[in-house]
Formats: structure tokens, C-alpha cells, sequence
């Protein structure tokens, strides 16, 4: 193939879904509050509305469309997506991200089962044996 074959546009919105992306400067706050309006609509939560407000915000707004595309395909259960978005939570409002491996290494056995399977990895994390950015990378959902 020659260079005078590579297609130049603008990918597609299905080709766009599936770029891996940076953080941006707002995105842990941006997550912060997103999370904070899903717990807040949550029927259990003795402070949600009963008719759930416009702002509510569903697991897949907090999480994104990447996120929860491979967790459909890898077949993460709810429970694990809902537990791997409170650990996101913890560690974005707690300074988890300073010191992702501490962070890591911070977690019950169960909790890092559920990164691991949030991840889809086949062995269980070891955060002493891992780098800073690799501890890092457990701690964005897909497509960051």
C-alpha cells in the first residue's frame, strides 16, 4: 500500500468511539460529578427523588460509550461495573492517581478482582511487580 492509499478524514462516529483518548484537565472532576449525580439517583439512596431528575445520570454516562461497549462484550457483570465505578470514584476524589501502585495496593483482594475483571486480565493484579503507568491504566475506564 502507498501512502497515496491512506484515507485522511475524520473517522467516523463509530471509528471515534473506539480512539483511545487522554485525560483531559476535567475529566477526573467531570467523573467526580457524574458519579456523584448516578449515586444520587440511585433508588436505594434515601436522598434520590422518586421520579429521578433530568440530571440523573445512568452508569454508562459516568463510566462512557467505550467503557461500557467492552464491558457488553467481555460480559462484566453490573455488580463488577457498579463496584469497578466506585473504585474509579476512591481513587480520583482520594489522590489514588498521585500514587496509582499505593492506591492499587490499597485494595481488598476483592477489589482488585474486580479490576482485574473490569480489565478483562487473565491473572490477578500484582501492583508491586507494576509501573506507575500501568497502575495508572487500571485506573481509567476503556478508552482513556
Amino acid at each position: 500500500m502507498s501512502i497515496q492509499n491512506v484515507n485522511n478524514v475524520t473517522p467516523t462516529a463509530i471509528q471515534q468511539r473506539h480512539l483511545i483518548q487522554s485525560p483531559d484537565a476535567n475529566f477526573f472532576s467531570d467523573f467526580k460529578t457524574a458519579y456523584a449525580h448516578y449515586q444520587s439517583a440511585l433508588p436505594n439512596n434515601p436522598s434520590a427523588d422518586a421520579k429521578q431528575s433530568p440530571s440523573a445520570t445512568s452508569l454508562s454516562d459516568v463510566m462512557g460509550l467505550s467503557y461500557t461497549e467492552m464491558a457488553a462484550v467481555r460480559g462484566t457483570s453490573a455488580n463488577d461495573q457498579t463496584a469497578y465505578a466506585a473504585i474509579l470514584n476512591r481513587a480520583y476524589s482520594q489522590g489514588g492517581m498521585k500514587d496509582p501502585v499505593a492506591f492499587l495496593q490499597s485494595l481488598t483482594p476483592q477489589e482488585q478482582g474486580v479490576v482485574q475483571r473490569a480489565h478483562c486480565l487473565a491473572d490477578p493484579i500484582n501492583p508491586t511487580t507494576m509501573s506507575k503507568e500501568g497502575a495508572y491504566n487500571l485506573l481509567l475506564p476503556d478508552g482513556y
